[in-house]
Formats: C-alpha cells, sequence, structure tokens
C-alpha cells in the first residue's frame, strides 16, 4: 500500500485511482532490457547503465531478504527514485511492506516520518547521516522503529559512524554497490559494528567482506590479483550486475570483461576479508610520485571538532605535480583557522598526504543523493592545463 495519509512532504499516490487499476499481463524473460539508469556523475558526465529483468529482480530480493521487510512495515523512500538506491527502497514491496515516498528529503520531514509512520528501514549516504545527526530535532525525536540503517555510496568518516550508534543503538550496516552493481556485494551488519568499536576501530573505515552470491576481487593494473592489503580496483561478479552500458560498447569493453565489473573504486582486502575503500580512480591524487588517496585525509579532517564536511582534491603544482587541497565547511559557531586544521591533520597522516592548503566554504557540491563531488572542487585550478603528473614514475 501507498497511502500515507496527510502530513507535510508526502503524497498519495493513490489519491487520483479511484478504483483499482487493471494492469496488462506482462511477460519477458529474464534477460530483456528493464532499466536505463544513469550513474551520479562525480568523476564526469552519467553513463547510462542498463539493467535487465533478471538483474532488477536480483537486486530487489537481496535488500528484501537480507533486511527482512515483511508485512506491516515501513520503508523510508527519501531518494530519488531514478537512484541505485531505489532498488533497496522498492525492495519494500517484495516483503509486503510500505514505502513512505518524501518530496522533501531534507532532515526535518525526514525525521517528522520515521517518528509518524514508525519507519523501519533507511538508506542514506554519510553526508545525509551526518545531517540528520546535526539537526536538533533528531534528539528529542522518536527514531526507536528503526531496524535498520545502511550508508552507503561513500566512505564514512569513524567518528561519524561512532555518533550515528551512540544515537541511533545497534542499527547500522554498510556495504559496497553502485549503480552497475546495485545490490551490497560487501557487507558488514549491526554486530560487527559492535566489534569494531569494542576493540578494533579501524575496522569501522570498512565497507565488510564479500557477501552472499556476490564475488570480489581486488585487481592491479596488470589484470592480476593484487597482495593482500594491496590497493588496486575493485571488481565484482554478481547477479544484480548490469550486463552493458547503454549504447557505449567502449566502456563495456574497458569495464566489463571475463564476467567481472570494474568499478572504477580503488580498495584493499585484508587478510580477515574485510574490504577498505580507498577512492575513485580518478580523484586519486599523485603527489611528487606519491599516491594520496583524499578519503584518508578528508576522514582525518572530519575528526576536529569544528569540521561539518569536507572535500580533499588535487590541484597543479610545479614542483610536485599535484598539490593536495581541502574545502572544509564548519559547524555552526565554530571556528579554526587554516594553520589549526593543518598541524590536526598532520598529526594523523603521513606528511605527503598533509593538505597545502586548506579552504573554508559555505558550502560543497553534492550529487542530488549528497555525494560530494571532488571534480568540481578541482576543475577551476585546472582550467587551460590538461591534468598531469610532474616526476611520477
Amino acid at each position: 500500500a501507498l497511502g500515507l495519509g496527510a502530513f507535510a512532504g508526502a503524497a498519495d499516490l493513490l489519491a487520483a485511482v479511484g478504483a483499482p487499476a487493471t494492469l496488462p499481463a506482462f511477460d519477458r524473460p529474464p534477460g530483456t532490457l528493464a532499466q536505463i539508469l544513469y550513474t551520479s556523475g562525480t568523476t564526469g558526465q552519467p553513463k547510462g547503465v542498463t539493467h535487465s529483468f533478471a538483474s532488477v529482480s536480483a537486486a530487489m530480493n537481496f535488500w528484501a531478504t537480507t533486511f527482512g521487510h515483511r508485512p506491516g512495515e515501513r520503508v523510508l523512500g527519501q531518494l530519488p527514485l531514478s537512484h541505485f538506491c531505489a532498488r533497496a527502497m522498492d525492495s519494500a514491496w517484495i516483503g509486503g511492506a510500505a514505502l513512505v515516498i518524501l518530496r522533501d528529503p531534507s532532515p526535518k520531514p525526514v525525521i517528522e516520518a520515521i517518528a509518524r509512520h514508525r519507519v523501519a528501514f533507511m538508506l542514506g549516504v554519510p553526508t545525509f547521516l551526518r545531517m540528520l545527526l546535526d539537526d536538533p530535532a533528531t534528539e528529542a525525536a522518536d527514531l526507536s522503529s528503526l531496524r535498520n540503517i545502511v550508508y552507503a555510496a561513500a566512505p564514512a568518516a569513524p567518528t561519524l559512524v561512532e555518533r550515528a550508534i551512540r544515537r541511533f543503538g545497534p542499527v547500522l550496516n554498510t556495504g559496497f554497490g553502485q549503480t552497475e552493481a546495485y545490490g551490497l556485494c560487501t557487507y558488514m551488519g549491526p554486530a560487527e559494528h559492535a566489534e569494531a568499536l569494542a576493540g578494533k576501530p579501524e575496522r569501522l573505515t570498512s565497507v565488510g567482506r564479500e557477501f552472499g552470491a556476490a564475488q570480489v576481487m581486488i585487481r592491479a593494473d596488470n589484470g592480476e590479483s593484487c597482495a593482500t592489503g594491496e590497493v588496486g580496483e575493485i571488481c565484482i561478479c554478481a547477479p544484480w550486475m548490469t550486463p552493458g552500458f547503454w549504447k557505449n560498447p567502449e566502456l563495456d569493453a574497458r569495464r566489463l570483461a571475463g564476467g567481472w565489473l570494474a568499478t572504477g573504486d580503488l580498495g584493499r582486502m585484508e587478510a580477515d576479508g574485510y574490504v577498505y575503500l580507498a577512492d575513485r580512480k580518478e580523484d586519486m591524487i599523485i603527489s611528487g610520485g606519491y599516491n594520496v588517496y583524499p578519503a584518508e585525509v578528508e576522514h582525518a579532517l572530519a575528526a576536529h571538532a569544528a569540521v561539518a564536511e569536507c572535500g580533499v582534491f588535487a590541484v597543479p603544482d610545479d614542483k610536485w605535480g599535484e598539490a593536495v587541497h581541502a574545502a572544509v565547511v564548519l559547524r555552526a559557531g565554530a571556528h579554526a583557522s587554516e594553520a589549526e586544521l593543518i598541524a590536526f591533520v598532520k598529526e594523523r597522516v603521513a606528511y605527503f598526504k598533509v593538505p597545502k592548503a586548506v579552504h573554508v566554504v559555505d558550502a560543497l557540491p553534492k550529487t542530488p543523493v549528497g555525494k560530494i563531488i571532488r571534480r568540481v572542487l578541482r576543475e577551476p585550478y585546472w582550467a587551460g592545463r590538461a591534468r598531469g603528473v610532474h616526476g611520477a614514475g
């Protein structure tokens, strides 16, 4: 059922029907094209990603069974239905749950919807989780109905995860997926979060281990599997994987080979099987021949009490090829100088990863679902010149 009642930000999608609708019989082979979704465009122009009825069905069943959607429950639908996360939201119907669709995905209506409709499941990017935690209304709201919160689609700072567990309780889940493979290919649940808090804090930066029907491989540039702990491209094989990109055979040849999807995300797998994201390949900074992954520097900055959110990016540098810069949004009423923030990061990362400059800004560029677009941050610095790296081997 989709009837939501009258409250700010909601719409009753059945109100205009008036009478039960009779749908025509619909049957297509599993491999038939079912959807064309577009990527978020964080590193360039959005790409059309096709999905078959088989991959759509596999994804929806994954979300419904993994998180136990059941009749009478409510799933929050605050993300765009065109986003890959929509498969997590519309999987509610497979389990007989209802989807609470919001027009306004800002914290206040989300908090109101969770409390009013006793929402059990919510999915969002880490930025949205921070926005919820920063909103004063969250402290007083009754959010006890939440059984599962999934945060994904971008790396999350450990300090943010700790805050979320303190406020929401043992309901946090994370994993790795993308528009091209929109189930979770790795997974870390509430029990593993609790174990990390109890003595393995470094694991809070993980996206979990290979999960369910998915296979995960970390691949080097030469196509071979990486050694344990070595950073390479995350490649996956799963039943919810795209069969191909829309009218883009060159991308098919580059990203889909031998039954594996090359995700474009860099990461590493440790001996215990836990996978850790490094960054998008396009966002990696090479400074003086050293690889710098923005997410690591962002995690260090985010640990500062005055920092609300941040983005780390490359700017051209005549000596080092590329230099590390950061854009920072401060918390309301907070103050921190550039020198203070640089000194803070210097205590937490290797010297070559420390930002050469920190820019305090009012807001960061984001996609419609809240992912920070580092490409927009760096573009003004690279205008009129090709991105190259001096001295990198």
